[in-house]
């Protein structure tokens, strides 16, 4: 609830919660008045969206089997609101990850993926020596997960995004 008061709507303090809420103008009365009427809609919309996902993961049925991969299902009327969460989770994580670049994300990429090769017996026998942050300096532990998280989140939304687009293509054409 970051920059909401009783009578003001003010804009989210906090980086990460203010790349989901943007200033809608340069002109700050624009901006504010903006904020004014749509703040609190876009906000319950991004917490349904959220919770929607949560559930859907929630109603997934775990493996037994770790190395096992279970598809997690998304229905179509669903499938951009899913999009939507996916989306603002990495948002946060970007920020939080102080990713401003396509360079950024391609270092991260790349720190994150020597890991899954080092993972696999191809790299040092530490695990992280190569693992290396979008400015060069190692990444931590909890750098590590919330980069892993943020490519994954990117490739879900990617392929859900995908889906969605060749349904709508061979939706179009059927008619």
């Amino acid at each position: 609830l970051d920059g909401i008061d009783a009578d003001v709507v003010v804009a989210p303090t906090d980086h990460a919660v203010r790349r989901l809420l943007p200033d809608a103008s340069d002109d700050p009365e624009v901006a504010h008045e903006f904020r004014r009427l749509t703040d609190d809609d876009l906000r319950q919309r991004k917490v349904d969206r959220l919770l929607l996902f949560a559930d859907l993961l929630l109603e997934a049925s775990p493996s037994a089997d770790e190395d096992e991969q279970l598809p997690l299902v998304v229905g179509r009327e669903e499938g951009a609101e899913i999009a939507g969460a996916l989306g603002d989770v990495r948002q946060v994580i970007g920020s939080r990850l102080g990713l401003q670049t396509d360079a950024d994300t391609d270092a991260l990429y790349r720190s994150v993926s020597a890991t899954w090769e080092e993972d696999e017996g191809d790299g040092p026998e530490t695990g992280q020596e190569s693992a290396r942050g979008h400015a060069g300096e190692a990444l931590s532990g909890p750098e590590l997960f919330l980069g892993s998280v943020f490519l994954l989140t990117g490739y879900l939304q990617e392929s859900l995004t995908d889906c969605l687009l060749e349904h709508h293509r061979r939706a179009g054409r059927a008619s």
